[in-house]
């Protein structure tokens, strides 16, 4: 028998939401998860990541403030629920927040992300990608339907009684609405996508409920469309980053959990599901090429020093000890440290170096196949560099 665990708390945490109108609202907050037998994550670390992120972001957005208050609730207090929602079979992490605020309708906002295939790390991430994209979902929904006035439908002109002639078929969409979904997609085009989604709410909310074309286009937009525009612009937006491997390799990361959560979130479609499969092949593959660059540079830094040892070798007939190979870097300004030295003889070492920087940049990358060090071997009166294949390089 499947059994589901409930863990919930409520804090004591008010939040004070700030809508353009009337008294601000205060909102308890719930939080529980709800898992079957999947533990991608302790307990204390999927709330930290997903729920801790959440409500931090909300806050940040400026229409919520946070307050630590132990004071009971009074009728005009309203509920803010934080669930985060496991699925073991999909490997899949989901966090919805929904807002009850008193005399209003309950706003809901989701996140989804597929989390398979991740590390201990990569799925904390997920979890905070998750956390931040509820959040500023909801803040934006908040935006639209509660701060900015809403969007007015043109009323339809009255029908001639006795039409001459059967009229041109046409576009039912409202021309208001039309021109606001115009004017949101070409601030999605302009980067702009908190006010490009915030016109969609508004969009979305005006066609009402009903099954209308302008309506399924905008609600596609909010599940689907502003997602995979900002993954596309963000793997292209890696170009202008490869002198800066710390920065390349963020932003890779967001564009990977942006393409994981169409993936959560467009299960039902075959397209959306090959194509961000494709995508995310297409970022490894990104990710590989960039770290063999980034070896072949290395390998560059290498090139004088190991001239220098060569000549120390030739001149003294001995493998040089740590305080040359220390003076050796200074004086051929080598941006390397020397990690270790395995001597088996005055004739015979392997000097094993590491980019510092480099190793910084993944070692908050959580990589353990980056190309951060690289071995010289001091034997028989020469200085050769170690080719052993690197992790990566095994890998067709």
């Amino acid at each position: 028998m499947k059994f589901t665990r409930h863990l919930t708390c409520l804090t004591a945490l008010l939040i004070i939401a700030l809508p353009a109108m009337g008294k601000p609202f205060a909102v308890h907050t719930d939080i529980s998860i709800r898992q079957g037998n999947w533990y991608p994550l302790p307990v204390e670390d999927m709330k930290s990541a997903a729920t801790d992120t959440a409500l931090a972001e909300i806050s940040r957005g400026g229409l919520f403030r946070l307050v630590h208050d132990d004071s009971p609730a009074s009728k005009r207090t309203g509920l803010m629920r934080l669930e985060i929602s496991l699925i073991g079979p999909a490997e899949t992490a989901k966090l919805t927040i929904e807002l009850n605020l008193p005399d209003k309708p309950t706003y809901v906002s989701t996140a989804s992300i597929s989390v398979r295939g991740l590390d201990h790390q990569a799925i904390y991430r997920a979890f905070e990608h998750i956390g931040k994209t509820a959040a500023q979902r909801l803040n934006d929904k908040t935006e639209a339907l509660l701060v900015e006035p809403p969007l007015e439908r043109v009323q339809a002109p009255e029908p001639d009684p006795e039409p001459k002639e059967e009229p041109p078929a046409q576009t039912t969409d409202d021309p208001n609405l039309r021109a606001a979904y115009d004017q949101a997609q070409r601030l999605k085009r302009q980067y702009q996508y908190k006010k490009a989604r915030i016109l969609f709410e508004q969009v979305a909310a005006a066609s009402g409920p009903g099954d209308t074309r302008l309506g399924r286009l905008t609600r596609d937009e909010l599940r689907y469309g502003l997602t995979v525009f900002e993954a596309q612009q963000r793997l292209v937006a890696t170009g202008r980053l490869g002198n800066n491997p710390g920065d390349f390799f963020e932003q890779l990361r967001k564009t990977e959990n942006l393409y994981r959560q169409i993936l959560a979130e467009n299960v039902d479609s075959f397209t959306r599901t090959q194509e961000a499969q494709q995508s995310l092949d297409q970022i490894l593959v990104t990710r590989n090429a960039y770290k063999n660059a980034l070896s072949s540079k290395l390998l560059t830094k290498a090139t004088g020093l190991r001239i220098g040892m060569l000549e120390y070798v030739n001149a003294r007939g001995d493998c040089p000890p740590r305080e040359d190979i220390e003076e050796l870097l200074r004086n051929f300004r080598v941006a390397l440290s020397l990690k270790r030295i395995d001597m088996t003889s005055a004739r015979s070492a392997r000097y094993t170096f590491t980019d510092e920087a480099l190793a910084k940049v993944f070692a908050s990358a959580n990589d353990a196949e980056a190309p951060h060090e690289l071995t010289l071997i001091c034997e028989d009166y020469d200085v050769r560099l170690d080719r052993s294949p690197s992790p990566l390089q095994r890998h067709p």
